[in-house]
């Protein structure tokens, strides 16, 4: 008879057995994290889907007046010629030579992966305490499959530069 093995016939089929229990864990641990990898992905487009249903329903820009302000209160404002937008200061800045001022909230709705929020920014006369214009963001960042890339993000479209919408310069620009 003619044996070309080296190691016995016991050790032999002992070997064959651990090399299949190795693949057969190896391939359960790949088989779990495609599932995980999946389940990131499948999770971060219903995020995506619920954020857009949301930004359709009550985001974008709500402008119920708008104000015209002189070139120099622009530039009193802190605008810069060439530069698109007026600055419009948050409610802590307390500038009190600018009638207008912005306040924000922001409201958890989901605080774990994805981390999704809505952020409403309310814009207000000073004078009155007149609502102007309100704007509403929702926003889901991150959900991704771990890695080191940075996270992912989807938020509601663009309305553009609100302070462009808000507030209109009249007057030379030099």
């Amino acid at each position: 008879m003619n044996n070309t093995s080296r190691l016995p016939p016991e050790e032999n089929s002992l070997l064959a057995t651990m090399v299949v229990v190795f693949f057969r864990i190896a391939l359960g641990l790949i088989g779990l994290i495609a599932l995980f990898y999946f389940y990131c992905e499948i999770n971060k487009r219903y995020w995506d889907f619920r954020v857009t249903h949301m930004c359709k329903k009550d985001g974008g820009l709500h402008l119920f007046e708008s104000i015209a302000i002189s070139h120099e209160e622009f530039l009193a404002w802190g605008g810069k010629d060439g530069v698109r937008g007026v600055p419009i200061p948050s409610e802590e800045n307390m500038r009190f030579d600018i009638p207008i001022f912005e306040r924000s909230e922001t409201k958890t709705i989901s605080p774990r992966r994805p981390y999704v929020w809505r952020s409403v920014s309310t814009y207000v006369r000073r004078s009155d305490g007149k609502v102007l214009a309100q704007h509403i963001l929702y926003a889901r960042r991150g959900g991704d499959f771990p890695s080191p890339a940075h996270e992912s993000y989807f938020f509601c479209p663009s309305d553009g530069l609100i302070s462009e919408r808000l507030i209109s310069v009249y007057g030379e620009t030099k």
